[in-house]
């Protein structure tokens, strides 16, 4: 949200009351609790929805009327953008840590965003240069039966900036093209 600040007036939602301290505590006030299934803001309200992560989490119980809520919220002409994780194969031990209830192939997304009645500007994977990474990450696990962790890590400052660069780069490349796969994917779309 504080990225966001610079674009107009920004308001978040979260279901998770430890979220909205967390939020508070960096000065981010305005913020609700609430579904993404029931937003509690009026229709035809927004200009841009943004939604990072979120639809795949178990507590979204149904991520279509959560696509269908997105639209109710935006204005005519309003563009919403998503990321969400890719591949229900691609299923780990970081996908038990962070609640993970689904992972999404880009025909099955496509459906879901033309079930709730938003044009698709672009659809995507991303984040390509890590997927290698998280294949034999996965097949490590399932191989030596490993106990549930997360993929995320603190690295060094070095490493952690080559990787941000490297995942900036790809979205770069994306406002130009698509990327066949990666571990997440990514939608722009608009209500007509």
């Amino acid at each position: 949200m504080k990225k966001l600040s610079g674009y107009g007036e920004i308001w978040g939602i979260d279901a998770s009351s430890e979220a909205l301290k967390l939020a508070k505590k960096n000065s981010i006030i305005k913020i609700k609790r609430a579904s993404v299934e029931k937003i509690p803001f009026k229709d035809n309200q927004f200009d841009v929805v943004v939604s990072i992560d979120v639809l795949y989490h178990k507590e979204v119980r149904n991520d279509l009327a959560a696509l269908i809520e997105f639209k109710r919220v935006l204005k005519p002409g309003g563009i919403v953008i998503i990321k969400n994780p890719a591949h229900n194969w691609l299923r780990g031990s970081h996908d038990i840590i962070i609640h993970t209830k689904r992972r999404y192939n880009k025909k099955e997304f496509k459906t879901k965003l033309d079930k709730a009645g938003l044009e698709i500007i672009k659809l995507s994977y991303i984040n390509l240069t890590f997927f290698p990474l998280a294949i034999l990450k996965r097949l490590t696990e399932s191989i030596l039966k490993t106990k549930p962790e997360s993929d995320v890590q603190h690295l060094p400052k070095c490493i952690n900036k080559l990787f941000i660069n490297i995942y900036n780069m790809e979205t770069r490349f994306l406002t130009k093209g698509e990327i066949p796969f990666g571990l997440s994917l990514f939608a722009v779309a608009k209500k007509n």
